[in-house]
This record gives C-alpha cells, structure tokens and sequence, in this order.
C-alpha cells in the first residue's frame, strides 16, 4: 500500500492511498510512505503468523526497520499506529506502516525521516523490502518509483475542525460535546462532524469523522437527549454505536439530559438509546439435563449485554461456570452437596442498565 502524505505527495496523480499491482507504473511527487501486507506458514499447518523483522530500503540505504522480539504491555495500543487502522476496521486485513507517524510510541521501530521517503527528483527511486520471520527465513519484495513532477492536491479542510495531538481538543455542536485529551491522537487531524435526526434514537445520530481513526486514550463523549421517556430510569439510557447494520452498546452515565460516556475510536456514527429490556434466559435441551449431569442456559440480551448472573437450588447459590463464546452458563451436578430427588432451580440475569430476567424451574436428579 502507498501513502501519500496528505497535501505532500501524490501518486500517479492522486493523493489518495492505493495499493500496488503486479507490472503497475509509479510515478510519484513528494512525501510518500509504504505499507505491506505480509503473512508467514509452518510446514505442516495451515496456520498463519507475523512477520518478525522489516527492513525498507531505498537505493540501497535502509530508511526503516523493526523486530519484534518483546514490547511492553503498556504499548499493546501503538500497535493501531503502526497498521493501517481504517483498512483493518473496514475489511480486516493487517497492513504494516514502514513509516512512523509523530505519536507512534512503539519502541521496536525506528526510521530515517520516520521512513518516508522524499521524491524531489525525475528520476528513478529502488525501493526493496526485506521480511524475516522467527526462524531467520527471508524474503525481499522490489519495486520502483519514478519522480515524476505533479501538483499535489490540498486538503479541503471546509467545514473541518484541526484536532493537535500534542494539545487537548474540544469540539461542541448542537447536541454533542467532545473532548480528547492531549497525545490521544497519533497524528495531526482535520476533523469532521455530521448530524442526521432519527426517531429511531433519542438524540440525533452523530458521525464523528468520515473514515476510523485510532485513540491512544479514550476521549469523552457527550450527546444530547432530544427526547426523554419520563416513564425510563436514567440508569437505562446509553450511548450506542451504529455500525454493521445494529447498535453496539456503549453506555455512559445520565447528567442533567445528556449522556457521557468513553470512546475508543473515531469514525463512527453514535446516538443514544435506552434498553428496557431485561435479558433472554433459555434452557438448553432440558430432557438431557439427568442424563448429562448438568444443566445449561442461555443468556442472552438485545442490547446492553448481560452484566450479571446468579443460580441457586433450593435457596443455595449454585456455581454456573461460564462458555462465553456461546454465551451458556452450566451447573454441573454434585452428588456431595446435592441429594437425590426433586430440588427448586433459581436463576436471576441483570443487564447492564438494569433490567433484570428471572427462571425458575424444578428440576429431578
């Protein structure tokens, strides 16, 4: 993938990313950066495993590298600053940046001009890559680039708002408030911000920028209620992302009419909702509960999410384990605190706003 810098360089006349074809011409203008989608295999599996170490080479001078052989905890984060995040969002695929932006705080990867390169002259520009994996196993990806002069395209920054990631930023609109606190961002940002009313939600629907960009921290979000149910605890009303065709819960706190919550990511359409519906609670093949020595549930919730559980038989807790990939819960009998014979089965779920589902059921062991 080629990244040309915004209103910096441009590529085959365009100042738009793309990515490279087999036999394709390049002629380039500017600051351009790369980025590569690479995969390794073992023998013997099909599974899939990243590449250890890249190096970027241009003319023959390396300009990039990173090796990835441990890296704390506290930067797991960076790691959205080092793919491309809106590709991995959108299609989930992983492209690696050999180009580093100002708030990349990954430790591995270090760069000469923060490995963009430069193209000021007509002329052709080798640019190689090397990859190896944990086992000293290499490969070396070629291509040229031919300074090309061109105009680079400015930014239309109309009707945007300049987001710095070295300084706080505040942003406010007609029902929406938003706030991310300084190095949140990785790079500078020209942010944009619409509005669509939907009687669907209780506030208007709010995207926050035209394509996803990463937070290092969570930044603080604040929508409006542009109508309230008088009859809804406050407690039930949340911040939803929209995206994949339903809401996504987010939540938030309720504070004089409007709701405050934490986001983790730009480029996403936000509204408000309430849920006041308690969680779904099914059994699961019953008739097989005496033979399997167990029983199991499935918990299940429209929108908050199930936040709680608890079991009992006969006014006893009871210890359900949890499958929550399945989202099933299962008791398993035991002959050393439960007698044979007929015992009452409790079970009680809470989402997480509030609503609260309720079984009971008899159950012969």
């Amino acid at each position: 993938m080629i990244h040309p810098v915004e209103g910096q360089g441009v590529v085959n006349g365009s100042a738009q990313k793309r990515e490279q074809t087999t036999g394709e011409t390049l002629e380039a203008w500017g600051r351009i950066g790369f980025s590569l989608r690479a995969n390794d295999w073992m023998d013997g599996t099909t599974n899939v495993y990243g590449v250890r170490e890249i190096s970027m080479f241009v003319d023959n001078e390396e300009v990039f590298h990173s090796r990835i052989d441990r890296f704390s905890f506290e930067e797991t984060r960076c790691l959205n600053a080092w793919v491309d995040y809106e590709r991995w969002r959108e299609d989930r695929l992983f492209f690696v940046k050999t180009f580093i932006e100002p708030g990349n705080c990954l430790r591995f990867i270090t760069g000469r001009d923060r490995g963009y390169l430069t193209i000021a002259e007509p002329r052709v520009y080798h640019v190689s890559f090397l990859l190896a994996d944990a086992f000293g196993n290499m490969e070396s990806v070629e291509l040229e680039v031919t300074g090309k002069e061109q105009d680079i395209p400015q930014p239309d920054r109309r009707n945007t708002t300049p987001f710095f990631r070295t300084e706080d930023n505040h942003f406010g609109a007609k029902g929406i408030r938003l706030f991310i606190p300084a190095r949140s961002l990785y790079a500078h940002l020209d942010f944009r911000h619409t509005a669509v009313r939907d009687t669907t939600y209780l506030s208007d629907i709010h995207l926050l920028h035209d394509r996803p960009v990463p937070l290092h921290r969570p930044a603080q979000l604040s929508l409006f209620l542009q109508s309230e149910a008088s009859a809804i605890a406050p407690r039930r009303y949340g911040i939803v992302s929209l995206g994949n065709g339903r809401p996504s819960w987010v939540g938030g706190t309720y504070r004089d009419g409007w709701i405050d919550a934490d986001i983790r990511e730009l480029g996403a359409a936000y509204a408000v909702a309430s849920d006041t519906t308690p969680p779904r609670i099914t059994p699961v093949a019953p008739a097989q509960w005496v033979n399997n020595q167990a029983v199991v549930f499935r918990l299940t919730d429209n929108l908050s999410g199930v936040e709680t559980y608890r079991g009992t038989i006969d006014g006893t807790y009871a210890l359900f384990e949890m499958d929550g990939k399945k989202s099933l819960i299962k008791y398993t009998f035991d002959p050393r605190r439960l007698s044979r014979g007929k015992h009452v089965l409790s079970l009680t779920a809470a989402d997480a706003c509030g609503n609260v589902a309720m079984y009971e059921t008899t159950v012969a062991w």
